[in-house]
Order: C-alpha cells, then sequence, then structure tokens
C-alpha cells in the first residue's frame, strides 16, 4: 500500500469518527428536546443558554418546552445534516481513490467537487444558524428583549478561506485531469 493510500485510509477513519461525533451531537441536542437526556443540573443549563443565547441566559431554559426551541433546534439540526452530508462525500471520494487509485479521473473530480460544495453550503450557512437561533429563542421575550444577532467570527472567515483553498485545489485538479487526458491521447 503506498504512502498516498494509507493517507487516503487515515483521512476516511478520522472522517468516520468525526461524522460519530456529529450524529452524537444530533443525538444529544434531540433528545434533550424530548425531556429523555438533561435533568436541570446547573453545568448542563448554563452550557446550553450559553450555546443557544448568550444574551438572554435567564429566559431560554425558564420557560417550558415551546415551538420556538423546536424551531432552533430544527435550525441548528440543518448544519448537523450538511457536515454529515459532507463528511459522507468525503468518505465515498477516500475511498473510491484507495480502490482505484486513480486520483485524475472525472469521478474522483465530481466527488471531490461535492465535497467542495457541501462545504460551501455549511460555511454560508454558519452565521446564518446562529442569527436565526438566537432570534427563535428570544422570540416569545417581550419587546425591546429580542435578539437578532448578525455575527461573522474569525472561525466563519477561516472557514472561508479553507473553501476557497478546496475550490483552487478542485480547479487545479481539473487542469492536471485535462493536461492526462492530452497526454493519453498524443501516445
Amino acid at each position: 500500500m503506498t504512502s498516498t493510500k494509507r493517507y487516503s485510509y487515515l483521512l476516511e477513519t478520522l472522517s468516520f469518527l468525526a461524522l460519530f461525533c456529529i450524529i452524537g451531537d444530533f443525538i444529544i441536542k434531540w433528545s434533550y428536546l424530548l425531556g429523555s437526556y438533561a435533568t436541570s443540573t446547573n453545568f448542563f443549563t448554563r452550557l446550553i443558554e450559553q450555546h443557544y443565547a448568550p444574551q438572554a441566559t435567564s429566559s431560554f431554559l425558564a420557560k417550558p418546552f415551546s415551538l420556538a426551541m423546536l424551531g432552533a433546534f430544527l435550525i441548528d439540526s440543518i448544519s448537523l445534516l450538511i457536515l454529515v452530508a459532507s463528511f459522507i462525500q468525503l468518505i465515498r471520494l477516500l475511498h473510491y481513490y484507495r480502490k482505484t487509485g486513480n486520483i485524475f479521473s472525472t469521478e474522483s473530480l465530481s466527488r471531490y467537487n461535492k465535497v467542495c460544495q457541501y462545504a460551501l453550503i455549511w460555511t454560508i450557512y454558519n452565521p446564518i444558524n446562529a442569527m436565526l437561533t438566537t432570534l427563535l429563542i428570544t422570540l416569545s421575550n417581550p419587546p425591546g428583549h429580542r435578539l437578532l444577532v448578525i455575527t461573522i467570527k474569525t472561525n466563519d472567515v477561516a472557514y472561508a478561506f479553507i473553501v476557497g483553498f478546496f475550490y483552487f485545489v478542485a480547479h487545479m485538479m481539473q487542469e492536471a485531469l485535462s493536461i492526462k487526458n492530452e497526454i493519453d491521447l498524443t501516445v
């Protein structure tokens, strides 16, 4: 097994681990929403309040179950589903490469482009997710205490640069594939 195939096997294994963590996060959030996981321990309550509504910590868990909470969990679940789809595409790409050993093929390039597309969607959705979640959680607050928080964090900028680099690599792979095809035809 060549070193690149070993590296792809390692990345595939890490992707499975990340997928497992994302699904675990999804299960914990939904079981909390349904009331089967968390009791009102102070640490867990503060952790949830800080994550979903840092400015409205007094009102989030003091209220009974509401449609706003369900909406906030659904909005956050969309982000997790986008990540799951991205990791599934990455696992398919790495498995295809380990199976065929062919980096410069149209199949490999199309799978890599799918990974890039899901990463771009997730990068764009991240700030929207935070904004909508905070808005939904504070929607039942009295006027003047509702929040519409629009944030672009350093992580969001870093994700944009990483996705830009992914698209640069995809463009380079497209150029390499066209050169490889030309060389194959000139033999």
